[in-house]
């Protein structure tokens, strides 16, 4: 029953994202904090490709984009009947000049760029094909490297696993954070003669890796690149009565 209680306390604070602690002044205390983490398999995965098309004018950029993208579509749900496709706009203007010389008198070229977000079964060999798939109909691996945009921004890898039901695990590593958290409390007191007594305050903040550049594209809580290894984590941070 006891155990019950603080995981409805914890699931609290950390979906309201808030913190815990009793107006109780001049009582002693011991402060500690508590970690967790867990890696399990990841139950999506994530491919992020590029599209681009461009023309003599925008209308001409526009239809030369939904060709391509109408044959990708295509190809991509041949390769897999069930695959969540998503579309998001890198750029519209102006086609990037790689010439070190450009002709000043030159037309500028229109043109459209777009993120191709697909979510699929955590499965490599279905990923591989679908990207073999999407490189074979025009779709791209990376963004020109002189685009930048908000919301975005340039991805260091073209595959993720995520982690689309997360919440009994994220669960189970607050448990395990909030065990950790009291244990070292209680050694702290120990070696001061003194024992915790009731929890007095409590804080809860769960983390989440970002190590892959700006991932906003990333719709998800936990991700990684190797679909046995989403990281959960959680951090809890407490105060305790200290009692004689």
């Amino acid at each position: 029953m006891k155990k019950s209680i603080i995981s409805l306390v914890l699931s609290a604070l950390i979906c309201s994202g808030m913190t815990l602690y009793a107006e109780i002044k001049d009582v002693p205390s011991v402060s500690f904090t508590g970690k967790a983490d867990k890696e399990v398999k990841a139950d999506a995965a994530m491919v992020v490709l590029y599209l681009n098309a461009d023309g003599i004018l925008m209308v001409d950029a526009e239809k030369s984009y939904q060709e391509k993208y109408s044959k990708l579509e295509v190809a991509l749900k041949e390769a897999y009947k069930e695959i969540k496709i998503e579309q998001k706009t890198v750029a519209v203007g102006q086609k990037q000049n790689r010439n070190y010389s450009p002709d000043a008198q030159a037309k500028p070229q229109p043109e459209i760029r777009k993120q191709i977000l697909l979510t699929l079964p955590p499965d490599t060999k279905i990923v591989s094909e679908i990207i073999d798939a999407a490189m074979r109909n025009g779709a791209m691996l990376s963004s020109d490297g002189q685009v930048y945009y908000s919301g975005s921004g340039q991805l260091n890898s073209v595959v993720f696993y995520v982690l689309k039901d997360y919440a009994q695990v994220e669960k189970g590593v607050q448990e395990m954070a909030f065990a950790d958290l009291k244990k070292n409390a209680e050694e702290l007191a120990a070696a001061a003669g003194k024992k915790t007594g009731k929890l007095l305050g409590i804080s809860m903040t769960g983390s989440f890796q970002q190590p892959y550049g700006s991932l906003t594209a990333i719709p998800f809580k936990y991700y990684a690149i190797e679909p046995d290894r989403v990281k959960v984590s959680a951090s809890v941070y407490g105060s305790f009565e200290l009692r004689d």
